[in-house]
């Protein structure tokens, strides 16, 4: 995919990206972002309506290829971590990576009790 959109449109600069975790925790690490006002659709903008739709529907709906290409980006403008590489400088908060692992181990801690909490009920 990477080599398609290289070729037909080279002015893109484009990372490559490793997921690495499930994709509703990635989506759970962007909420803030989100929830924050920090994130804005243009308004007539002809894909917002099905960009919103998707969003809303993750991670239930039919597709969640939108939703997971949204949290990658957030995460590439808000942390260098699995990201960055040294000659390429990418905007926003740079977070080390001793800290961005110690917040990932922390947020994977919460998630796993808070589904343990849910499954009592």
């Amino acid at each position: 995919m990477l080599d398609t959109i290289r070729n037909l449109q080279p002015q893109i600069p484009l990372i490559a990206a490793k997921p690495v975790k499930a994709k509703i925790i990635r989506a759970e690490r962007v909420t803030p972002i989100t929830t924050g006002g920090l994130v804005s659709l243009p308004r007539d903008a002809q894909w917002r309506a099905d960009f919103t739709s998707e969003m809303a529907n993750f991670p239930v709906g039919m597709h969640d290829d939108v939703p997971d290409a949204f949290c990658h980006a957030m995460k590439a403008f808000t942390t260098a971590r699995d990201f960055k590489t040294p000659e390429l400088n990418v905007p926003g908060r740079l977070v080390s990576d001793q800290d961005q692992l110690e917040q990932e181990m922390r947020e994977e801690w919460e998630y796993e009790n808070n589904s343990r909490i849910g499954d009592d009920f």
